[in-house]
């Protein structure tokens, strides 16, 4: 006998169980799997694609994120001045790097070393030399956001 317990309302959508480590590692694999790029603006794109294609939402979609990670919009990176058209956002536990070749570089904040826009300006080259890299992909010259 069939009961309706048994039955699935097809427009329920399925439960995503995976963690944000997870996720986050299977969009770190679709960047990486992807040609390099050769401008920031392309290198954002990749990012933002990868990010949508993972979490099934955007920024811009004007929806509940909940729990889902999300891309800022390329116009709210900041350029760093004088260090060859690198761009960051700082979010909650990481900054985002972009540079003007398509490299991206994305570091983790340190929860006791804050990282302010004031710090990152004053010292351009912090990130590389005291913050833990998590992702890293050069740009279509060969060369990294640092390089």
């Amino acid at each position: 006998m069939t009961t309706l317990e048994s039955f699935t309302d097809p427009t329920e959508q399925k439960k995503d169980t995976r963690t944000k480590r997870e996720r986050l590692g299977e969009i770190f694999a679709l960047i990486e799997e992807a040609p390099a790029v050769s401008s920031s603006q392309s290198a954002y794109d990749l990012v933002h694609e990868s990010f949508r294609t993972i979490e099934g939402v955007s920024i811009e979609d004007n929806e509940s994120i909940g729990d889902k990670m999300v891309v800022v919009p390329f116009v709210d990176m900041i350029l760093i001045p004088g260090l060859n058209g690198v761009r960051f956002f700082i979010y909650d536990k990481h900054v985002m790097f972009i540079s003007e070749n398509g490299a991206i570089d994305i570091r983790l904040i340190d929860p006791v070393k804050k990282v302010t826009l004031a710090l990152l300006l004053r010292n351009p080259s912090y990130p590389k030399d005291h913050m833990k890299l998590i992702f890293a992909k050069n740009g279509s010259d060969g060369k990294g956001v640092w390089t």
